[in-house]
């Protein structure tokens, strides 16, 4: 009887294996097309909005994708905190409003932004290019933190850390920490001067921590689900073991799914943590590379990239449980004409 339940197992194990080869083997996955991703939306107070490519505002929500070509503008006693991919951290006073006018990764051409009007508190990575462009002058940084003002007439420069270059076609000026500058149109900006005040609006908008994402799959397969562990950081690097909120994860591909135990999938989960740790699995339909993006309230959010490939080699190799112990079962087919 023990070895009839043994070969079933077995027989059973060999069966879906097989099939789920064949699948693998015999459909026509499609490529997806990877949108440039500049972004995450981290944190919103008040009425925060974003336009899609010059499409009508629509309320931004935390954990909202942000791409080239997209608007975000923060309306009267509102605030706003975006996380982009290469790093920058841009922070929105009220009364802001500019555009993503391109974002790529650091070894090409950096991220670059257009100001139309308000105020942004920036932080960006040492060796990270960034620029802000404005229509009075482009502030170029690279590594450094500052606070930057604009009317629509005025600009005005505070440097909190390292170097930002303040430059128009009538000249440019290195302004470095402790210093501050200003430009109007048709002038060219002026002489850094001492800077001993520092805004501190942005402080309303400070992240208790931030989100990792990680898994042991390096190269996941087309319909194959995989597991990914989310980790909650406080800013000392630790993982918040008192976290137990929820956390929201999606992905910028539309044949993404994801689910808490297997056996529900939806393109969208919120779950709650346990002791600053959240287990999901994750699975995609087509072949393509992305993001998958978790998001928290007051924590700056994590993104995981993939590149989901269909299967290289022709043998399967799988592990039985049996009445003794677990066993090799090596299974070898070829494509489905």
């Amino acid at each position: 009887m023990k070895m009839k339940k043994y070969f079933l197992l077995v027989f059973v194990s060999l069966y879906l294996s097989t099939s789920l080869a064949v699948y693998l083997y015999s459909a026509a996955p499609k490529t997806q097309k990877k949108n440039a991703l500049a972004g995450i939306v981290t944190t919103t107070k008040g009425k925060v909005q974003v336009s899609k490519n010059g499409k009508d505002f629509k309320q931004a929500k935390i954990g909202d994708f942000l791409y080239e070509g997209d608007t975000v503008k923060t309306l009267k006693k509102s605030q706003s905190a975006v996380t982009y991919t290469n790093g920058v951290i841009i922070k929105s006073n009220q009364n802001t409003e500019y555009l993503i006018s391109i974002s790529e990764q650091l070894e090409k051409i950096g991220s670059r932004i257009k100001l139309a009007s308000g105020q942004l508190w920036t932080k960006v990575r040492p060796k990270t290019k960034f620029e802000i462009k404005t229509p009075v002058a482009v502030v170029a940084v690279r590594g450094t933190e500052f606070d930057l003002n604009y009317d629509g007439r005025n600009l005005d420069l505070a440097v909190y850390d390292g170097t930002v270059n303040l430059g128009n076609e009538k000249g440019s000026k290195d302004v470095n920490k402790g210093q501050k500058s200003s430009c109007s149109g048709g002038n060219p900006p002026g002489d850094p001067e001492p800077n001993d005040k520092k805004n501190d609006w942005q402080g309303d908008l400070a992240t208790k921590g931030v989100l990792k994402l990680e898994s042991k799959i390096l190269k996941p397969i087309v319909s194959v689900p995989m597991e990914v562990l989310i980790s909650v950081y406080d800013n000392s690097n630790k993982i918040d073991a008192t976290y137990k909120d929820s956390i929201t994860v999606k992905s910028e591909l539309t044949t993404m799914l994801f689910s808490i135990d297997g056996s529900k999938w939806d393109k969208e989960i919120t779950a709650d943590a346990a002791a600053g740790v959240l287990k999901i699995f994750s699975k995609c339909s087509e072949v393509g590379s992305g993001s998958i993006a978790a998001s928290a309230e007051n924590y700056a959010p994590g993104t995981l990239d993939l590149s989901f490939e269909t299967p290289k080699n022709k043998n399967l190799r799988m592990k039985i449980k049996t009445e003794t112990g677990e066993e090799d079962v090596i299974l070898k087919f070829e494509k489905k004409p």
